[in-house]
């Protein structure tokens, strides 16, 4: 579309041309508008020669007479054009352009209705020769009105405002849109004409020629107005509180997206005609983002390849320098980062472990890590901005997203927060033998904020989240450096209770590694059912508490054998009694005995040492 710069007032003389044109075409290729009405009907028998049936005749005449109404309309508003103004100017040509639309598509449809007519076997060579007149000159008026469109298109000034530039690309699009409504309207008039059996070679060039002028100069024009967004939102970004730059942005993309699609629009149009449009469809491609099946063309392929390796050798040659430069500065500082962070680790073990100040490993873990995470997070967010990331969008979307990760991880930092607690009251330990999550025992293997590592005694490893260890009793058997050992011996009553006691006293004072302070203690505890129960409670140190019990067990067995105090157990008694015959029996055998007895147990369980038979 050729776009040039004029007033409405001057773009309107066309018309008047144009529909004259039209109309006079249609009144001297149709004799029943080009002359008046016989004053006396026609004879039966020129009805009958047409071979047409009086309603659909009737439907045809009055689809004439309608367009012959259009024609009459389209002159008297051009008529009145003429010294129209303002709003007044466009309302009239508004009502012009539709005019025009009913004009054009009454007449495709009559032409449709007579092929139709005929594919019937129905005789409309009267109606078939106004049709072919009508489809033979409406090119020319329809070329003329695309002209006289594209000639109200003005190009917004520079030194316009905003508001102004957005009214006269408003005009624009209309005047775009109606020159591509004419321009289908072009494409049926050909095929119709086709199927009339009329030449259409020259209309097909000239609308072929014009197509691809029209897509020609809309792709400048995307170009232009892509330029000037750019441009634009490149202003705002240096002063993102100008209203007037914004503005300009707003109309600079609107312009952006209405060349876009009336280059699409005019795109469709080249594909029905069969031309190329590959550099076309890649270039909407590229502006609007949109993915269609038009990628899928290799010539569009080849086309968005060879810009897309255009514009990155272009943006390396002008920003390659700086961008290897900016990339060498990023490495150098991530790798001092990362060594300086092993620096630092290094220190502080070492401090923490010549420290007198007793903290628990995963305080020394935490501690440690801590310092060497935001060592590394310091020296990436260096990094980054060197190489021209902005720290402040990318802090505040860290904070958005930590957020949400802690709303969407509450259990997690249930446990965090169970870790802290047990960091800072420690009460136990890596290496330390505990009771925790209610029934896990064993050797504390590994500690982390969140979860406990415990190896049970028989080397299971159980896996404790924290939030069920301080939520719960915790028991540390290894807490304490000393630990008192609880034993219970029992002897029975007939045995001699003193003896019994000596003998315990000194198998505990003998042992090596019972402890003398807090000394042992070994008291006559109770009378139990069966056995006088001995309690014997001597002090060890916390890692000989096995040993210790299992050796004071042992001893006091062999002693007590070797002294002859017996240790009491459960057992069962069986005694057996003779009864004399319950019933009476009948004679037997010779020599038999007259009944017989019959044996009765009775079982008694008893724990004692010695016990006598009834």
């Amino acid at each position: 579309m050729r776009f040039v710069t004029t007033t409405t007032g001057q773009a309107a003389w066309p018309c008047r041309l144009i529909a004259a044109f039209v109309l006079t075409a249609c009144v001297v290729a149709t004799p029943a508008l080009a002359q008046p009405a016989p004053e006396e009907p026609a004879s039966p028998a020129a009805e009958v020669s047409s071979g047409l049936p009086a309603d659909v005749r009737e439907a045809l005449d009055a689809d004439l007479a309608r367009m012959e109404a259009l024609g009459d309309g389209i002159k008297r508003l051009d008529a009145e054009l003429e010294g129209a103004e303002d709003l007044r100017l466009q309302v009239l040509e508004a009502r012009l352009a539709r005019y025009w639309n009913d004009l054009v598509d009454m007449a495709h449809a009559f032409a449709q209705r007579i092929l139709q007519l005929t594919d019937e076997g129905q005789d409309v060579a009267e109606f078939r020769a106004i049709v072919e007149s009508v489809l033979s000159r409406a090119p020319a008026a329809l070329f003329a009105e695309i002209d006289r469109t594209a000639a109200s298109i003005a190009l917004p000034a520079a030194d316009q405002s905003p508001a102004e530039q957005a009214a006269i690309d408003a005009r624009a699009g209309i005047a775009t849109r109606r020159a591509t409504s004419l321009y289908r309207a072009l494409l049926k008039n050909n095929e119709l004409a086709k199927e009339l059996g009329l030449p259409t070679d020259a209309v097909e060039i000239e609308l072929n020629a014009r197509l691809e002028e029209q897509a020609a100069s809309l792709s400048a024009f995307l170009d232009i107005a892509l330029d000037d967004s750019d441009a634009a939102r490149a202003q705002l970004a240096a002063l993102p509180g100008d209203t007037d730059i914004a503005a300009r942005l707003a109309v600079a993309d609107a312009r952006v997206k209405l060349s876009a699609d009336t280059l699409q629009s005019v795109s469709t149009l080249m594909v029905q005609q069969g031309l190329d449009t590959s550099v076309y469809d890649a270039q909407l491609i590229a502006t609007t983002g949109a993915i269609t099946t038009d990628i899928f063309d290799i010539s569009v392929l080849r086309d968005l390849l060879g810009n897309w390796v255009g514009s990155m050798f272009d943006w390396f040659a002008e920003n390659g320098g700086s961008l290897v430069f900016s990339i060498l500065v990023f490495l150098v500082i991530v790798y001092a980062s990362f060594k300086l962070a092993n620096v630092v680790q290094r220190l502080i073990n070492r401090a923490l472990s010549s420290s007198r100040v007793q903290i628990s490993q995963l305080l020394q873990r935490m501690v440690v890590s801590a310092a060497r995470g935001t060592i590394i997070a310091v020296g990436l967010l260096i990094a980054l901005s060197q190489i021209g990331i902005s720290l402040g969008p990318l802090l505040a979307g860290l904070g958005i997203a930590g957020f949400v990760i802690g709303f969407a991880l509450q259990d997690s930092l249930s446990n965090f927060a169970s870790g802290m607690m047990i960091l800072l009251y420690r009460p136990f330990d890596v290496g330390d033998l505990v009771e925790v999550g209610g029934g896990v025992f064993g050797t504390v293997s590994a500690m982390s904020l969140v979860n406990t590592t415990v190896l049970t005694v028989d080397n299971q490893t159980l896996v404790v989240p924290n939030n069920s260890i301080w939520q719960n009793v915790i028991k540390n058997v290894t807490a304490q450096r000393t630990r008192r050992i609880d034993l219970v011996f029992g002897i029975g009553y007939s045995d001699d209770i003193p003896k019994a006691e000596q003998i315990l006293t000194d198998i505990v004072t003998s042992h090596e590694l019972v402890l003398t302070d807090p000394e042992p203690v070994v008291r006559l505890h109770e009378l139990g059912e069966s056995s006088v129960n001995f309690v014997v409670r001597p002090w060890v140190k916390t890692d000989d508490y096995w040993p210790v019990y299992w050796d004071i067990t042992r001893a006091v067995k062999m002693r007590f054998d070797e002294a002859g105090v017996s240790i009491p157990f459960p057992q069962r008694d069986v005694h057996l009694f003779a009864e004399a015959p319950l019933v009476a029996a009948t004679a037997g055998p010779a020599g038999a005995a007259p009944g017989s007895a019959a044996g009765h147990r009775r079982e008694f369980e008893t724990a004692g040492s010695a016990v006598d038979d009834d």
